[in-house]
């Protein structure tokens, strides 16, 4: 025999109520793994991104040091072809319209 004291229709908003609160709970459950998911993604692209950083950041630092010594020796090649010129303008005489001087 049913207890009337609680009237069905608040039996029924209870029920509802559960199968709702079940389905929300597992429509969350759902999305927390979704999350999770994309989140071990998303560190894996990350990881993958400092690691190519990385690597282009000690490219360009390879390129830096193989540029200075480049600079480097054309400094001290044009440095070494003004001394050659100085030198071959006094064997010639020295003169700056390039006849000699007297």
């Amino acid at each position: 025999m049913p207890d009337s004291s609680v009237p069905e229709q608040w039996k029924k908003n209870l029920d509802d109520a559960v199968t709702i609160t079940t389905a929300m709970m597992l429509k969350h459950a759902e999305m927390v793994k979704d999350q999770q998911v994309w989140l071990e993604s998303h560190t894996l692209a990350l990881s993958a991104h400092s690691l190519a950083i990385r690597s282009f950041d000690e490219g360009m630092e390879e390129l830096r040091a193989i540029q200075e010594r480049s600079a480097k020796r054309h400094d001290k090649e044009m440095a070494e072809i003004r001394e050659a010129l100085k030198d071959l303008t006094k064997r010639l005489g020295g003169g700056g319209n390039g006849h000699g001087q007297k």
